[in-house]
């Protein structure tokens, strides 16, 4: 997740939640992130990515939803090092 530490400049929201399963204390999860879609913003140097998300508790799929994150092109991130 170094790439989203380094790159994401905000956190935009959630959309499309779905609550497959119940998640208590001291279970093991697990996520996994995908890239949906990907567009420029008008500034040029940064985008808006919607990851799809998909978190599972002990081997089965728990929550599925899409994330959307404006973040830096590789030129603005490697300037903020």
């Amino acid at each position: 997740m170094e790439l989203l530490t380094e790159s994401v400049l905000a956190f935009l929201g959630l959309r499309s939640c779905d609550f497959l399963a119940p998640v208590r204390i001291g279970d093991t999860v697990n996520a996994k992130m995908r890239v949906i879609s990907k567009r420029e913003t008008e500034k040029g140097d940064r985008g808006i990515v919607t990851f799809g998300v998909s978190v599972y508790n002990q081997g089965k799929e728990a929550l599925r939803c899409e994330q959307l994150m404006m973040v830096a092109k590789k030129s603005m991130a490697q300037k903020q090092e």
